[in-house]
């Protein structure tokens, strides 16, 4: 599997994309109840005043 994180800086926001390709195929997940998710949301929504975007591909997740 190959991880992938790079940021840039667009009209005074930072964009961060998240990449994991080349697992086995998957599915999205019934729910988002895990505590790495959890961490993520608070941390983005909460601490950062951000959103969050999936893209669920069978090969990986974009984020």
């Amino acid at each position: 599997m190959t991880l992938h994180v790079s940021g840039v800086l667009a009209d005074g926001e930072v964009e961060i994309a998240w990449s994991e390709q080349g697992g086995p195929v998957i599915e999205p997940p019934a729910s988002f109840d895990g505590y790495g998710s959890k961490r993520l949301h608070r941390a983005v929504t909460g601490q950062l005043d951000g959103s969050i975007c999936y893209d669920w591909t069978p090969s990986g997740v974009l984020i």
